[in-house]
């Protein structure tokens, strides 16, 4: 197989690493492992997975839902004879199954300021008095570490201004008994390695969630938000009550063990920055026109590429990183009609 031009690789974060390592591209030591000719030696190839981890350590019960079919809701909702009476009756009373909020989650994106305008100082502080290498996986090469050490630089600066967000709440009423608590910026970092050199074999993933204590403080200090949303004045009309872990338990060490051990799914879908566009010394994968390091007529062309995770569904950060791809594409020499 062979390609007159270029080949564009956009096979995702997880995937991209696999068939960069079996091509011979990716950490030194991992290839060789596998005896497999190393052609470019990249160790940020697989590095620097983030995600963002989704934790419920939160249960209510309220009034929060209208009456409806909350324990069983499919059948319910395939049928049209229900819906069409529960729609004349919003229509006629505002009342009942179409008052809740169906169409997905009520969701706020918050700055740490605002999550925990008390401690996000220290919490900045204890972060900046770490290593920047404490908390990366064991034998991270020099590369990756000066790479994240520049991250951490850009996203502490960024937990200090109410303009980023790092956490998430979202409630879903009817469908989840307390609120999610999302990690928006996280400082724990994956990474990816293939499990041999069979095509076929999915790689390893490694997501190290919560790996960095900085983002389980933060989770803790969002916990305390979410407990302060449903103690709030707005919120005291439908009747929450903690059902768990209950009010009692209130100290970091009790909040932080909570956070741990309700973590959902160290991913939402959102797995990303394994291949960063950093430079080649600070354990980036590709250059600023997508070209991978080392390799002609090879670009990568999907989020894999980002350093840094951004604070939102990935959809329009696809897209908008495809665009780009095209211009980029289009201006090369040759290529203006194509």
């Amino acid at each position: 197989m062979s390609a007159k031009h270029e080949v564009v690789l956009s096979a995702g974060a997880l995937h991209n690493p696999k068939l960069l390592q079996l091509s011979g591209i990716g950490p030194k030591s991992l290839l060789e492992s596998h005896k497999i000719p190393v052609l470019v030696g990249l160790p940020g190839v697989g590095s620097n997975l983030q995600d963002h981890t989704l934790v419920r350590p939160l249960n209510y019960t309220s009034e929060l839902n209208p009456p409806g079919p909350w324990d069983d809701p499919t059948p319910s909702l395939g049928n049209q004879t229900w819906l069409n009476a529960s729609l004349t009756e919003y229509r006629e009373s505002h009342t009942g199954w179409y008052t809740r909020p169906l169409a997905g989650s009520t969701v706020a994106y918050l700055p740490l300021p605002i999550i925990a305008p008390k401690t996000y100082k220290s919490i900045i502080t204890a972060s900046r008095d770490s290593a920047a290498d404490e908390f990366l996986h064991d034998g991270a090469s020099p590369a990756v570490v000066a790479g994240f050490k520049k991250q951490k630089e850009v996203i502490l600066a960024s937990y200090a201004t109410k303009k980023v967000a790092v956490g998430e709440i979202s409630i879903r009423p009817g469908i989840a008994p307390g609120p999610a608590l999302i990690v928006q910026k996280p400082l724990s970092r994956g990474y990816i390695e293939i499990a041999s050199t069979d095509p076929f074999k999915d790689p390893l993933i490694y997501y190290r969630t919560l790996s960095d204590p900085t983002d389980v403080a933060i989770l803790t200090s969002n916990m305390r938000y979410g407990r302060s949303l449903f103690a709030s004045k707005g919120m005291s009309t439908f009747k929450p009550v903690e059902t768990y872990p209950g009010a009692d338990v209130d100290s970091d060490e009790e909040l932080e063990k909570i956070v741990k051990r309700n973590i959902v799914n160290p991913s939402v879908g959102h797995a990303s920055c394994t291949c960063p566009m950093m430079k080649r010394e600070m354990g980036g994968v590709v250059d600023t026109e997508l070209n991978v390091y080392g390799v002609k007529g090879l670009r990568i062309v999907d989020i894999s590429i980002m350093p840094i995770i951004p604070s939102c569904h990935l959809i329009n950060t696809r897209f908008a990183i495809a665009e780009k791809a095209a211009d980029i594409i289009r201006g090369r020499s040759g290529h203006g009609d194509h």
